[in-house]
């Protein structure tokens, strides 16, 4: 799952690859590392944290006789509230249902009031499930608290403090990070989650920031179920077709919704409506993003491209 992640990336911004990877498992018991991950705890990464989820660390979960590693840093790439995010609409695909087995490696004590409960996956909009089994821990040992060094304890006590499934939090404000120019940035579970990944491969750019224009980011269509994005109409502060040169019309319409971000993607489809003047039929109807120039602007083919470009821009309210 962190490979869909990785190999999801696109250079831009809010256009990299939505479901478009799968996961297939053979037969066999699948151990899942589920502990929390690394967490900031509002605070930018520091070089050490860094190097600690870049490919030379120690990735093996099991060692050569088919133990749990202690060692690995799989985990620190988790859910900071536990489970193994699924990204991006990941399917997870399972070849017979009671012999494809899933194994938790965290389960969470519920003796203890200081230990949270967890979830083996945490999983993002447009994920698909199929033919495979959850079971117990495994029986050499399981870790039952996040700060218990080796996974050691024999899963025979209840279970009922970790779910199978839950939401990767895309939504509420984990961290709050102070900004270039005097203001906060923040971010959520899954914007910590990609900050890791982009941090943990080289061939992601921007593995010393926490926010870039050109960095691994959480598209719109993971924290969504079904429905709008928004809770009702974005307003239009302005469209036009002459954004590459001045009075040089194209057949690409560029709309600026003003000071709101409209937290669109490459893809999303919008239904654009209330545009009046040159070509307005052209303008409104429904189309798909065909990019992001910045959070306030978005981009989009016109209807009847092949009869060129308008003679001008329409008036949008």
């Amino acid at each position: 799952m962190l490979e869909a992640a990785r190999f999801s990336y696109k250079s831009g911004q809010y256009n990299d690859s939505f479901e478009s990877f799968s996961i297939v498992l053979y037969p066999g018991d699948y151990v899942i590392d589920n502990r929390p991950g690394t967490n900031q705890s509002g605070q930018a990464f520091t070089a050490s944290q860094i190097d600690e989820l870049s490919s030379s660390s120690d990735m093996t979960l099991l060692d050569g006789s088919g133990n749990v590693n202690p060692n690995n840093i799989l985990y620190k790439f988790n859910s900071i509230q536990g489970g193994v995010i699924v990204p991006r609409g990941t399917s997870i695909i399972g070849m017979d249902l009671r012999k494809t087995k899933i194994r938790p490696l965290y389960v969470p004590n519920p003796e203890s009031a200081l230990v949270n409960p967890s979830a083996i996956f945490r999983v993002t909009g447009g994920c698909y499930f199929w033919q495979f089994s959850f079971f117990d821990g495994i029986t050499q040992g399981v870790y039952n608290d996040p700060a218990q060094p080796t996974a050691s304890t024999p899963p025979t006590y209840s279970h009922h403090k970790l779910t199978c499934f839950e939401y990767a939090d895309g939504r509420n404000v984990q961290n709050t990070f102070p900004s270039a120019d005097g203001g906060n940035l923040t971010t959520t579970d899954l914007d910590l989650y990609y900050q890791k990944v982009a941090k943990g491969w080289q061939d992601i750019p921007d593995s010393t920031t926490i926010f870039s224009t050109d960095e691994l980011q959480k598209r719109v269509e993971e924290n969504r179920i079904v429905g709008p994005n928004t809770s009702g109409p974005v307003t239009i502060a302005g469209i036009s077709t002459d954004f590459v040169s001045t009075n040089v019309f194209t057949t690409t319409a560029e709309v600026d919704t003003g000071l709101a971000e409209h937290g669109f993607s490459v893809g999303t489809p919008v239904l654009i409506e209330g545009v009046t003047g040159t070509d307005a039929s052209r303008f409104n109807g429904s189309f798909f993003i065909t990019a992001i120039p910045t959070p306030t602007t978005f981009r989009y083919i016109i209807k009847n491209p092949n009869i060129g470009a308008p003679s001008g821009n329409p008036t949008a309210t």
